[in-house]
């Protein structure tokens, strides 16, 4: 064990770990955007696969409720399956007016991901005006990279950035995870609070 700690800690030094890190960053950008959307949707809607999903329903059901008949305003639903009997049943039970879609994928090209979201556009766009929809949708992505950061630029979307060389399993931590927490009401500074408490504990290997 203590020549994994040491092992970790090296590769930590020459920065091949760079979610350790993420504790330390910036969110204010985000709590910008949490709190102009205050009160603006009853629903929010992730899509998004693996580990654009998975940590949000943990840290969701950790610190809100981990049953979906307990969900407190604004509501969680995680699209991380394309079954149109599923999608279409979703969005029949939605109003389009009191709904925030996130979109999420690192590469920006995820094709369930992105499928699922151009059903989604086209249903806002539907019911709201291709102008009005674009408030009600917002991405996270690459900064440079991927179908869904060109759509995002093209379209004035609402967009945050994932950060090289953090991978899906580790990005709950980064707007991946922290944008939607943010919109949900989860404290994302006390979130990283305990996640640099955490860190500080295990630097030692005792």
């Amino acid at each position: 064990a203590a020549s994994v700690h040491a092992g970790i800690a090296e590769r930590r030094k020459a920065g091949a770990l760079p979610f350790h890190d993420l504790p330390r960053q910036d969110v204010s950008a985000i709590e910008r955007y949490a709190t102009e959307r205050r009160g603006s949707f009853d629903d929010l809607v992730v899509l998004g696969i693996g580990g654009s999903s998975l940590g949000l329903l943990a840290v969701n059901a950790a610190l809100r409720t981990p049953f979906p008949r307990l969900e407190p305003f604004p509501r969680l639903t995680v699209l991380d399956n394309i079954d149109p009997v599923r999608v279409s049943s979703l969005l029949g039970a939605l109003d389009p007016r009191r709904t925030l879609v996130n979109v999420i994928t690192k590469s920006g090209d995820t094709a369930e991901t992105m499928s699922t979201f151009l059903v989604l556009r086209r249903w806002l766009e539907d019911r709201l005006g291709a102008r009005a929809a674009r408030d009600h949708l917002v991405v996270t992505t690459d900064a440079s990279k991927g179908a869904l950061r060109k759509i995002a630029s093209d379209e004035g979307l609402a967009a945050f950035v994932v950060p090289d060389g953090v991978g899906g399993r580790f990005s709950v931590l980064t707007p991946v995870g922290l944008l939607p927490a943010a919109l949900l009401g989860i404290d994302i500074r006390g979130l990283l609070a305990g996640a640099a408490a955490m860190d500080r504990r295990l630097a030692s290997p005792e």
